[in-house]
């Protein structure tokens, strides 16, 4: 049976379903699964149906390629009012299927919930961290997925310039895109730099397939791996984790622009970083809800931006080396802190 995935809008209930043939990986619980003519037969059907009440470019469709947008998070108020905002702003926006959120449960229809219960709450405290992110990249390539964007729930997501950038990429390889220098070489077992997990990364199915695999219970053990790394050489930092995995596993560090893992000073910052196409911001983090909303409005009233890298911008370069600088100091804090 031929692999396809279509998706088609049921004007009357105005439900939105994802169509899927049983070969492929991405079908879940919530999907219809269909042979080929039947899906093909219902494509048809839904083109010719008047849909001008729905606006198809609020949905998120890639025919040649799965990103799986990956969340941790926690249950408790702050972080669900967090999950509430992005499931109501960009997360809406998504295919069913593809925004998966590990750490707390839900109810939203087309959301991937994870509570991973074995992972504790905390932040350096103990290895809970890292095995929520472990988990969500183990997930996320159980899914399918031949790209995961990996974030918290205070980070605005543009995921239709992701997506756009990505289409360029070659997931096969194994690569991390994503903001690299933090960590000054005090963890892992080469002692060198690591992800700045802040501004959030997106890491490929050449590099899941290196790090966790596709054996029998490769999820169980990666998690593992990554708690135990946590432990050992990694300062219970996830991020840091992840680099030294990804490093023992030989899988490219790319560095990128656009991935904002610090505070802006203004809305009005804000709203110059949603329109800039020089870099093309990816990534906004330490975003509430109140500001989740804000951005959304305008990213909606300014339109599509187009993805575009071309050249490096000297002023974007040294907000993310005084970013590298800021975590320094503040994990500085926090361990000395503990200590």
């Amino acid at each position: 049976m031929a692999r396809m995935s279509i998706h088609v809008i049921m004007v009357l209930t105005g439900s939105v379903y994802w169509l899927c043939s049983a070969e492929d990986p991405g079908c879940g619980a919530d999907s219809c699964v269909l042979d080929a003519d039947t899906a093909s037969l219902m494509q048809m059907q839904a083109i010719s149906t008047d849909i001008a009440a729905v606006d198809p470019a609020d949905k998120i469709i890639s025919k040649n390629m799965k990103v799986v947008y990956a969340l941790m998070t926690s249950p408790k108020p702050k972080f669900a009012a967090e999950l509430a905002a992005v499931e109501e702003t960009w997360g809406k926006e998504l295919a069913p299927q593809t925004l998966l959120i590990v750490g707390t449960t839900g109810s939203t229809p087309g959301v991937i919930y994870d509570l991973a219960p074995m992972c504790e709450d905390g932040h350096t405290q103990n290895a809970g961290m890292s095995c929520k992110e472990a988990t969500a990249l183990a997930e996320g390539h159980k899914l399918g997925a031949d790209w995961i964007v990996f974030g918290a729930t205070d980070m605005y997501i543009f995921t239709k310039r992701i997506e756009e950038m990505l289409e360029k990429e070659d997931s096969s390889k194994p690569q991390i895109l994503g903001i690299f220098g933090c960590g000054e070489g005090k963890y892992c077992e080469d002692h060198k730099a690591g992800l700045c997990g802040g501004g959030g990364y997106l890491i490929s199915r050449g590099a899941l397939e290196k790090m966790v695999g596709n054996k029998k219970g490769a999820t169980q053990s990666y998690v593992q791996e990554c708690i135990d790394t946590s432990i050992g050489v990694g300062g219970n930092w996830s991020d840091q984790v992840t680099a030294c995995v990804a490093r023992r596993s030989h899988v490219k560090e790319v560095q990128i622009q656009g991935l904002y893992g610090w505070r802006l000073d203004s809305e009005e910052i804000y709203k110059e970083k949603i329109a800039s196409s020089n870099p093309t911001t990816l990534t906004l983090h330490y975003v509430d809800p109140k500001l989740m909303h804000m951005i959304h409005k305008n990213a909606k009233d300014i339109g599509a931006v187009s993805f575009s890298q071309s050249g490096h911008d000297v002023a974007h370069a040294d907000e993310q080396a005084a970013y590298i600088q800021m975590v320094h100091k503040e994990r500085t804090q926090t361990e000395s802190a503990a200590a």
